[in-house]
Order: C-alpha cells, then structure tokens, then sequence
C-alpha cells in the first residue's frame, strides 16, 4: 500500500469513499464524485423512497416470504402421508408430530406473512424406527 503523499509524488490521486448512511426509507442512489487537488472524493448519495414505494417494497417482501413458507410446507409434505408413522410399514418416522408442529408454523407464515425476515421454525431431523 502506498501512502497518500507517494501517490501524489507519482501523480495519482489518493480516493477516498465517503459512506453515507442509509435510512429505513432511504436506497443508495449512486454517487457524486469530486477531484480535489490532493484526492478524489466519492460520496454515496440516497434517496428517501415515496410512501407508494415504502408499500410496494413491503407488499414484495410479503410474497416472497409466502412463496419461501410454501415452498418448505411442500418440502415436508412426505412427513404427513398417512403410513409414514405406522410400526406395521417400517421404516416408520418417529417423530411425526414434530414435523406437524413444524409445518403448522410455516403455515400461519404462509397465510399471514409478515413484512420482513420472520422466526422461521427449525426442520426437524427425521427419526426412524424398525
């Protein structure tokens, strides 16, 4: 890494990248560069959404989370075949109402979803009789 007065010495400018913060409302919004006589400056530039976006971004969020819900409550549909719990059909899961358990949180997600990251439930690890 050269320091600021060697680049300078070899006719390069040192840059320097100003973060600017962004806001529950705000989006970065690219950025505005300035060329100053010892270094170039680029500072991040947001913009404040509009309400109709704010709801828009959140009505997504929504159905992305729904279609997450879903697509786990298909993943473990297996686990609620009616034989998949029967001493008689081994191997038989044995822990069956866990994944009930399971698949009823991700439903209530499913029908109701939330606007951003919810606790999603843990999968339970499938145990097996003979």
């Amino acid at each position: 890494n050269m320091t600021p007065s060697q680049l300078l010495q070899l006719g390069w400018l040192p840059w320097e990248l100003v973060q600017t913060p962004v806001g529950p409302k705000q989006v970065l919004n690219g950025s505005k560069v300035t060329v100053e006589p010892t270094r170039i400056v680029e500072t991040q530039l947001v913009r404040t959404l509009s309400d109709a976006e704010v709801a828009s971004g959140k009505q997504q969020n929504r159905e992305q989370i729904k279609m997450e819900a879903e697509r786990l409550l298909q993943e473990s549909n297996w686990a609620q075949q009616p034989d998949v719990d029967n001493p008689a059909n081994p191997p038989w899961l044995t822990n069956k109402a866990e994944f009930t358990k399971y698949r009823a949180q991700l439903r209530a997600i499913a029908i109701d979803p939330p606007t951003s990251d919810p606790a999603w439930p843990v999968l339970p690890e499938a145990q097996w009789g003979n």
